[in-house]
């Protein structure tokens, strides 16, 4: 039987992002994706015209139904809640589901580069930290974990190689200490030129460098998480996930980076997604 991952995030039309990456990739890695929108949007945010059909309203109504149907459900991808009422719907919702013990993958979107999304206040940002507590496993860049923890995004960004590193083991662990099993931190910047990923449990750290390839680019975050997501429900470990990911998203950028001329569209990634498909023996 094809194992089944509920997608919930938003869908956006132009961007190479959202749910439509994420049901891409993990489809792609063998499994079938429950998608449930938070939100439709015509493109990503990043554009400055896009229409946003808030989903909220029906989010509830869509989960139950859900649950009425298949209540064997226990994978869920969450990425983009967008209100507090979505978050708080989406919280109430997981906590209910606490005693069957779901895998939870969860992307908390709020911010990068040091600065909160606008539409992101302390109402919703708390929210978005209950429901990290909650996961298994959480995928923040360098400024949601700051956000989570509530360090300084500015002062951590002084510290370089072995200092940034021992600093995101020290607020990672801070999380794990609360629950969760693995906090993967995305987007790090350990010295001029490079990027990296950190993959922190309580069995250690691993890290994995990479040299930059242009800037930053639409929808490389859920492509990231939903191949870490599929590698770990395949059976490999969080380590040997998080490269996969990581290796993944460097080689469609080495293969596709110098084409992009507007970040806003994303990565290529369709055309590589045979990298990931597991391979028969």
């Amino acid at each position: 039987m094809i194992k089944k991952v509920v997608v919930i995030s938003d869908m956006s039309g132009l961007g190479n992002c959202s749910a439509g990456a994420a049901v891409a990739v993990l489809s792609a890695m063998g499994y079938e994706c429950v998608f449930i929108p938070t939100a439709i949007l015509s493109a990503q945010t990043g554009f400055k015209e896009h229409y946003l059909a808030d989903m909220t309203a029906h989010l509830n109504g869509l989960l139950t139904s859900l649950d009425k149907i298949a209540s064997d459900l226990d994978t869920y991808y969450i990425g983009f809640l967008q209100s507090v009422k979505a978050a708080q719907c989406i919280y109430t919702y997981i906590n209910k589901k606490k005693a069957d013990k779901p895998f939870i993958v969860y992307d908390p979107i709020m911010g990068d580069n040091g600065r909160s999304y606008p539409f992101v206040d302390d109402e919703l940002r708390q929210y978005i930290k209950d429901i990290a507590l909650s996961s298994s496993i959480i995928t923040p860049n360098l400024t949601e974990l700051c956000l989570l923890v509530g360090e300084n995004y500015n002062n951590v960004c002084t510290l370089k190689d072995s200092e940034l590193y021992d600093c995101i083991r020290s607020m990672c662990g801070s999380i794990i200490q609360k629950g969760v099993s693995a906090v993967i931190v995305t987007g790090i910047e350990p010295r001029c030129g490079i990027v990296s990923n950190a993959a922190v449990s309580s069995y250690g750290m691993s890290t994995y460098e990479y040299k930059r390839i242009g800037g930053s680019y639409s929808g490389t975050g859920d492509i990231f998480t939903s191949v870490l997501c599929g590698g770990i429900l395949s059976g490999e470990n969080i380590s040997a996930s998080c490269k996969k990911a990581g290796d993944f998203v460097n080689y469609v950028l080495s293969e596709s980076g110098s084409t992009i001329t507007d970040r806003n569209y994303g990565i290529p990634y369709q055309q590589y997604l045979y990298r990931v498909i597991p391979q028969k023996d």
